[in-house]
């Protein structure tokens, strides 16, 4: 089933599992910055430039997101209240717009400047887009663990976003840099099937993420001084779920 569990309890007080104490080793910090599109040339550059060696981790490739809130949208509401303890659920998979045969259920955890990850992964209904989000659901819910079911089966399909990300780390990989441009949005509030059918016009910046585990947060501190950029608190989900309700009006 390949559930792999980074956090511990539940803020909405659901009926979960006692997943243990969060520790450093599982805890890290992102330090996010906004740019132009049109950076992304001299960036690379300056990255690759950087003296922390940076150097190309993995190919680049497409994310895609398929984001799921409550029917208030609690988890959207948390964010742009900047609420210490939030979370939200999105199912990724890497590749062609249209995923094949897997994703992965990720639950996004953040307390206060800590954040972390639990997933798990899933075996999807094929063609995907033929069949209907309640379809999808029904046969996801059995693979997750209880608590997991528990918060996944009260929320809805929002958002399907995508962007293509690049790749970069220190020798050591335990500083990471991605950045993230090219950005696509499809609101799904009232779709019944996964529907790629009318894009949301959203911005299309360049995101540049800095990642760190906790107590690797001083291998950061030189390159966070440096950047040409302020701290952003830049969310994905609540930027293009904006756009999406200002483009309905």
């Amino acid at each position: 089933m390949g559930l792999a569990h980074e956090g511990t309890s539940d803020p909405e007080g659901s009926p979960i599992e006692k997943q243990g104490e969060l520790t450093s080793a599982q805890a890290r910090r992102e330090f996010k910055f906004v740019f132009d599109e049109l950076d992304h040339a001299w960036l690379t550059h300056w990255l690759r430039s950087s003296p922390d060696r940076l150097e190309t981790a993995f190919p680049a490739r497409h994310v895609h997101n398929a984001y799921f809130d409550s029917a208030d949208l609690f988890a959207y509401r948390e964010n742009l209240s900047g609420a210490s303890y939030r979370r939200k659920y999105r199912v990724r998979w890497y590749g062609n717009r249209e995923p094949s045969s897997e994703a992965v259920l990720e639950s996004k955890v953040k307390r206060a400047r800590l954040g972390w990850k639990e997933s798990c992964t899933l075996q999807l209904l094929e063609p995907f887009g033929a069949c209907s989000w309640g379809e999808h659901k029904d046969s996801w819910l059995p693979q997750l663990k209880p608590w997991m079911r528990w918060e996944l089966q009260y929320r809805q399909p929002v958002l399907l976003c995508g962007y293509r990300r690049e790749y970069y780390a220190t020798p050591c990989n335990r500083l990471r840099v991605t950045t993230d441009r090219h950005h696509y949005c499809f609101d799904q509030r009232f779709a019944i099937h996964p529907s790629w059918l009318t894009p949301i016009p959203v911005p299309s910046p360049l995101i540049v993420e800095v990642k760190v585990a906790a107590v690797d947060t001083w291998l950061a501190e030189d390159l966070l001084q440096r950047m040409p950029a302020r701290l952003s608190r830049h969310s994905k989900y609540a930027v293009n779920l904006a756009n999406s309700m200002v483009s309905l009006t």
